[in-house]
């Protein structure tokens, strides 16, 4: 009776442990140490559930079916992929928590079994190449080359572009034919492509795209813009910026030329885009801005400033700090957590930040060091070190989980 409640109450956390991890990767930013501690308790935890004799064959929800693929994998290899690819081929929906268990740990003959799976079952090609390209491993050739030609299905045609996009050993030869596609993703995909290869003809395509581009699909496209860096764009991130402070102040951000202080410092002044602009700020110069009462005017026979609650960031402190490091930031240089772009420091902070910081650190690394193949963002943490390990120069690689088998 003990044993089936430890059963149980293990079952349970190493479930909640999944979903909690699902939950905090879309986070704009929080630290990956907290993530890599997350992911460790979580394999524990599947270690004892398989060493309990854990196992259930149809399980109905992701963390469930998470934990059930885990499990057998660890079990027995070669039986945890069929049992994984058959949950995943009676629901297809439950499919991301079946990689999710593959990439944690790597079923021997996942390739062959992937391209015939691929080839049988239409309704999971996308679900397949889109966590694939998560996996980080090499897909099959003919797998890639059907899903880039199906001109019909262009959601197909971008996750093939996306994944060849992020693998260095593809030439930059297969992404100018879609730089003028006409659905946004298939673009975006092969923009992004040719950015990473450095294709001057891509950025030129990207600017076309931003003049034709609808509303929906800008933001994309000025994310990609932000990445590229280039010095003559700052004018259209500046004005987005203006209209739109919550969604532009980040990208001015990540683009993290000196030209956009004085843009950063008049936001700070305005309450309206006081917050976004000092989140802004401390993405590039790597400090909070202090904080000061939010005041009102008040009329009367002498106008007076009176605290109406709440607080704003400092801009006074902006300037005063921006005073002190302006003569380190050369005219030339990109800047992040109060340094240059330089390969080892964003290695660092893609170490250091998990949610969308880290994702951006990740892009800007593979951007700035051409032929680096960076792991995907949602790539376990202990992945994710092994990957960028050659570049960190003060972060120790984590170790593969070490789990006993049953």
């Amino acid at each position: 009776m003990n044993e089936l409640l430890d059963e149980q109450g293990h079952l349970k956390t190493a479930q909640g442990l999944y979903r909690q991890r699902q939950l905090l990767l879309p986070q704009p930013s929080f630290p990956a140490d907290g993530l890599t501690k997350l992911e460790w308790r979580l394999v524990r935890y599947l270690d004892m559930l398989t060493r309990a004799g854990y196992a259930e064959e149809t399980p109905a929800k992701p963390p469930a079916a998470f934990v059930a693929v885990a499990v057998a994998c660890l079990r027995d290899n070669a039986q945890g992929l069929q049992h994984g690819l058959a949950v995943a081929e009676a629901e297809p929906g439950l499919l991301e928590a079946v990689f999710d268990a593959f990439g944690l740990f790597p079923p021997a003959a996942l390739d062959t079994e992937l391209e015939a799976l691929y080839q049988n079952k239409e309704s999971l090609r996308l679900a397949l190449l889109t966590h694939y390209h998560r996996l980080g491993q090499p897909l099959p050739q003919g797998l890639l080359a059907h899903a880039e030609s199906q001109d019909k299905q262009p959601e197909l045609q971008a996750a093939a572009l996306r994944y060849a996009a992020d693998r260095p050993e593809f030439s930059g030869e297969r992404f100018p034919p879609y730089y003028r596609a006409e659905h946004a993703e298939v673009q975006q995909a092969a923009l992004w492509g040719g950015l990473l290869r450095k294709d001057p003809d891509a950025k030129t395509a990207l600017r076309a795209a931003l003049e034709h581009a609808q509303d929906k699909d800008s933001g994309a496209l000025l994310r990609l813009l932000a990445l590229a860096g280039e010095a003559d764009d700052f004018p259209i991130l500046e004005r987005y910026a203006e209209h739109n402070p919550a969604a532009g102040l980040p990208l001015l951000a990540l683009y993290g030329r000196q030209s956009i202080v004085p843009a950063l410092l008049a936001a700070l002044d305005n309450p309206a885009s006081a917050e976004p602009a000092a989140a802004a700020w401390q993405t590039v110069f790597g400090e909070a801005l202090p904080v000061k009462p939010r005041l009102a005017v008040v009329e009367g026979d002498s106008q007076q400033a009176v605290e109406e609650g709440g607080a704003l960031p400092d801009s006074a402190a902006a300037r005063a700090h921006w005073q002190q490091v302006q003569a380190r930031w050369s005219a030339e240089a990109r800047w992040l957590d109060g340094r240059a772009m330089t390969p080892t420091a964003l290695a660092e902070r893609a170490a250091a930040q998990a949610g969308a910081a880290g994702a951006d650190a990740l892009a800007l690394l593979a951007l700035i060091n051409p032929g680096t193949a960076v792991p995907h963002p949602q790539a376990w943490q202990h992945r994710r070190h092994t990957a960028l390990q050659p570049l960190l120069s003060a972060v120790s690689a984590q170790p593969e989980p070490e789990v006993r088998h049953a």
